[in-house]
């Protein structure tokens, strides 16, 4: 990420942080639904029985998705199979739409640096809270690549994802202001919600689980699916890019 690159997601992040409380005493307070926070401590209590999938290239394994650039997109083998899965309930539902991935595995590297980032922005808003504090902020919307829960993007079971229709265009999600990225923003036009929920049909089909603070993140098999789906226990622990398979069987 070039300097450039990175002042402009840290101007980013400073406005989606500007959605946290401006007191808080735990990690609690700092979601609009305190039962069901996955904050760390919650996350770390989901026990991680990996399965030893291997990544696979998302170009290969799903040849009827489209990428949002031309770098190379990884996800487990049975993400990859579960996205597969989600791609033809969307085509039965809407014809010529197709999902389209915007990020999907990430090296340790690119995670730390957009969780520090992170860090940064709450830290210029919330000077006063205590360093704990700010970490649990900044996971609330960038997982931290230093818990003893392996950030979603790390585990290869975590994908960003909207629809794009025929010609390639993206369908109406919401606006981009801060406090539209929550999945049931109360405040969606009626456009919005349908597309949102034409996503959300697409991807529970396929077994992925929807990250509530963002509409466009959706896992399978990590500790967050675990949390939220009630699952007895991960199946993705960290992965490794050294490993994927550019060809499937």
């Amino acid at each position: 990420m070039t300097k450039e690159k990175e002042q402009l997601s840290h101007h980013a992040q400073k406005r989606t942080f500007r959605l946290l409380p401006l007191r808080a005493r735990c990690a609690e307070d700092l979601y609009p639904d305190p039962h069901n926070a996955e904050t760390l401590a919650r996350l770390d209590s989901v026990s991680i029985q990996e399965c030893g999938e291997p990544l696979v290239d998302l170009r290969v394994a799903c040849p009827d998705i489209v990428f949002a650039s031309d770098e190379l997109y990884l996800l487990r083998a049975g993400a990859a199979q579960r996205l597969t899965l989600a791609q033809e309930r969307l085509n039965a539902a809407t014809p010529g739409c197709r999902i389209r991935v915007g990020d999907a595995f990430r090296s340790s590297e690119k995670q730390a640096r957009f969780y520090r980032i992170a860090c940064m922005a709450v830290r210029v808003l919330r000077p006063y809270w205590s360093r704990s504090l700010i970490r649990e902020a900044a996971a609330r919307f960038v997982a931290s690549p230093f818990a003893n829960t392996p950030a979603p993007h790390l585990t290869g079971g975590a994908v960003d994802v909207r629809i794009v229709n025929a010609e390639r265009n993206p369908i109406w999600m919401g606006p981009r202001h801060v406090g539209f990225q929550r999945f049931d923003c109360p405040e969606l036009d009626a456009g919005a919600r349908s597309n949102r929920d034409l996503l959300r049909i697409a991807m529970e089909s396929g077994g992925f689980s929807n990250y509530p603070e963002e509409w466009w993140h959706w896992s399978y098999g990590d500790s967050g699916w675990a949390l939220r789906t009630g699952a007895e226990c991960a199946i993705y622990g960290a992965a490794s890019q050294g490993a994927h398979q550019t060809n499937l069987p």
